[in-house]
């Protein structure tokens, strides 16, 4: 069709319309959505072209809408991490470091700022970061819990791949929901293990703890029901930015183990 053919540029005109790198006027670059449309509908008129141009506004509608979900989704992710009675927790063992322990307690401090700072930039940040960088989030978050539970909390870290991005706040909320629903209900403590590695173009990474189980810890009186949702968050994200999956495997003889797939196209 004429109107939708390449003009020798290499890109088809309707292309450049969409990505808004032409207008029929000006020639130059149209801002926003809206306005393009609003090209489109007059450079579209040919009925020949109502095919085309039907799929092009469902192709805008299921973008916005895949956007929205997104920004909500991770909106609610980062409200999740800011939890009133994690901070008073952490602010409380620190205030009773400064005397029992003050270079403790200068540690605790620097820690929890990392801490609070990644959950803030993960409200604005909407590009992918680097694996270390979330790795550095939950290393920052084991800490903090282990100035509260000290050795009834111990971490084993078996990372075979480091070379990949990710959206922030992926591996954080699963070695959290290791933490406050496997070995906080169990008498002694135990170990939270974190994995990553590569395996056919794909990257694995799992949290495993020999905690009670979810259903174990779903009885408890104390049990928060919100806290948990982190977990279906990260599994709608991993599914609409990554392409991923996320499972979930759970024992209340040998605890719970949390894995994220996603294929490493893109993500380098």
């Amino acid at each position: 069709i004429g109107l939708i053919g390449s003009n020798g540029t290499g890109k088809t005109t309707l292309f450049k319309l969409i990505t808004g790198e032409y207008t029929p006027q000006e020639g130059g670059i149209v801002r926003g959505k809206d306005v393009r449309i609003g090209y489109m509908e007059q450079y579209l008129e040919c009925e020949d072209n109502l095919t085309v141009y039907e799929e092009v506004l469902k192709v805008f509608s299921d973008v916005s809408e895949m956007e929205k979900e997104l920004e909500e989704s991770r909106i609610a992710l980062m409200l999740s991490q800011i939890q009133p009675h994690f901070i008073f927790n952490v602010l409380g063992t620190i205030r009773g470091l400064c005397r029992e322990n003050p270079e403790q307690a200068w540690y605790g401090l620097g820690d929890f700022s990392s801490y609070l700072r990644a959950n803030m930039n993960a409200l604005t940040n909407e590009k992918f970061i680097p694996f270390e960088s979330e790795l550095a989030h939950v290393d920052a978050y084991i800490r903090l819990e282990q100035m509260r539970m000290g050795e009834n909390l111990n971490v084993v870290y078996d990372i075979q791949e480091k070379e990949f991005s990710l959206p922030p706040l992926m591996l954080q909320p699963l070695v959290e929901n290791a933490v406050k629903h496997g070995l906080f209900y169990k008498a002694n403590g135990g170990t939270v293990i974190i994995r990553s590695r590569r395996t056919n173009g794909r990257i694995i990474l799992s949290v495993q703890d020999d905690g009670v189980g979810f259903e174990a810890a779903a009885k408890a009186a104390d049990f928060d029901k919100r806290e948990h949702h982190g977990l279906h968050n990260v599994r709608s994200r991993a599914e609409k930015m990554l392409g991923g999956s996320l499972r979930i495997d759970s024992n209340p003889e040998r605890g719970s183990t949390v894995t994220l797939e996603f294929p490493i196209d893109n993500h380098l």
